[in-house]
């Protein structure tokens, strides 16, 4: 059984981005699920945990099956002197 929805860690080993750059990607997008809380004077910080379903994950990255971390393009730069 495939999962249907994937941690921000998840995502950033098959992408390649880090966490924080998954989580700005995904974090406003449309069936993104986040369940936490706020932080309040007991708390010294906020706390939340994200899935990304794969229905979005496949919409935003471009891609209709994921990539495994050793599948990554490679991007190649041309230097010029």
């Amino acid at each position: 059984m495939e999962k249907q929805a994937y941690t921000v860690a998840e995502v950033a080993t098959m992408t390649g981005f880090s966490r924080q750059t998954v989580t700005r990607i995904f974090e406003r997008e449309r069936g993104v699920l986040i369940v936490g809380h706020s932080k309040t004077e007991k708390d010294k910080r906020s706390y939340r945990s994200i899935r990304i379903p794969r229905a979005v994950y496949e919409r935003v990255i471009g891609t209709s099956n994921t990539m495994e971390p050793d599948a990554r393009p490679i991007t190649t730069f041309a230097m010029s002197r």
